[in-house]
C-alpha cells in the first residue's frame, strides 16, 4: 500500500503545482490571458506527466469525455489533449464569468461556446459517415517498450519501436 500512497502523492503534485501557479498568476493577467493560461498550462502539465520520469499517461482530462461521442471525435485532429483543452476552456470561461463578470469575460465565454459547437458539429458529422464496407481483423499489440527508449524521440528510436511492433504484428 505504501507504493499506492507514493503514486497518489506524485500524481497530485502535478495538479497542486497547477493550482498554485494559477492562483499566483491569474489575478495579474488580463481576461484573455486568464482564460488561455489555465488551458495551456493544464495541457502542458498533462503532456509532461505523460513523458517525464514515469510516463504516467493515465487519467488525462480528455478521457473523462469518453461517453460523449460527438465531443470526442475531435480527438482525431487534436488528440486527447485537445478534448481536455476544451474541458478546461469551458471551466476557465465559467470561472471568469463568475469572478470578473459578463462585461469583462464575455469574449472567452463566446469563443468557448463556438469551439464547443464546432467540436460537436464535427463530431456529429464524423459519426454520420459510413464505417465502410471492408472490415478486417483487429489486434492489439503491446510492445512493452522501455520508457528510456520512448523518451529518446530520435529517428533511430522511433524506427526501432516501429520495427518491434511490425515484427509482433506478423506473428
Amino acid at each position: 500500500y505504501v507504493g499506492w500512497v507514493f503514486v497518489a502523492l506524485y500524481v497530485s503534485l502535478w495538479w497542486g503545482l497547477w493550482a498554485w501557479w494559477n492562483a499566483k498568476l491569474l489575478p495579474r493577467l488580463g481576461t484573455w490571458a486568464a482564460w488561455g493560461f489555465p488551458v495551456a498550462s493544464w495541457i502542458a502539465l498533462e503532456y509532461l506527466r505523460g513523458f517525464l520520469c514515469t510516463g504516467f499517461a493515465w487519467g488525462y482530462l480528455g478521457y473523462t469525455q469518453a461517453w460523449h461521442l460527438p465531443l470526442i471525435q475531435a480527438a482525431d485532429l487534436a488528440g486527447v489533449w485537445g478534448v481536455g483543452a476544451l474541458v478546461v476552456a469551458g471551466n476557465a470561461a465559467v470561472a471568469l464569468l463568475l469572478v470578473r463578470g459578463w462585461r469583462k469575460a464575455w469574449g472567452p465565454a463566446v469563443v468557448t461556446v463556438l469551439f464547443t459547437i464546432a467540436s460537436l458539429g464535427y463530431g456529429h458529422g464524423r459519426l454520420a459517415q459510413p464505417m465502410g464496407e471492408k472490415q478486417g481483423p483487429v489486434a492489439i499489440i503491446q510492445g512493452n517498450i522501455p520508457q528510456d527508449l520512448k523518451n529518446l524521440m530520435t529517428l533511430d528510436a522511433v524506427r526501432q519501436i516501429f520495427d518491434l511492433h511490425m515484427e509482433m504484428s506478423e506473428e
